[in-house]
C-alpha cells in the first residue's frame, strides 16, 4: 500500500504544486498545437510554377558543372579517415 501511494504522488503532483503543474502542461499543449497547426498551413501552399526553359534545350540537369575536383577531394578524405581508423585499431591492439 505504501508503494502505491508513493508512485501515485510521483505521477500527479498535489497541493500547491498542482497549479504550477497545470500551468506547465497548458503551455506545453499550446506550443504543441501551434507547431502542428503551422505545419498544416505550410502543406496547404501551392507549389511554384516551373521555369520556362525546364527541359526545353536538352542540356544536362546540373548545367554542365565540373565534378572532377570534388570527387578527388571526397576520395582523399575517405582514404584519410580509413587510415586513421586502421592506425587507431593498431594502437588499441598494441595497448592490450
Amino acid at each position: 500500500m505504501g508503494l502505491q501511494n508513493r508512485t501515485r504522488n510521483l505521477c500527479v503532483p498535489s497541493g500547491r504544486f498542482n497549479l504550477k503543474y497545470n500551468l506547465i502542461m497548458k503551455k506545453i499543449l499550446a506550443i504543441t498545437a501551434i507547431v502542428i497547426i503551422s505545419g498544416f498551413s505550410l502543406l496547404a501552399q501551392a507549389p511554384p510554377t516551373p521555369p520556362e526553359n525546364a527541359g526545353g534545350n536538352g542540356g544536362p540537369v546540373g548545367g554542365g558543372a565540373p565534378i572532377g575536383s570534388g570527387v578527388v577531394l571526397l576520395i582523399a578524405m575517405a582514404a584519410g579517415y580509413g587510415g586513421k581508423k586502421v592506425f587507431d585499431l593498431g594502437k588499441e591492439k598494441l595497448g592490450k
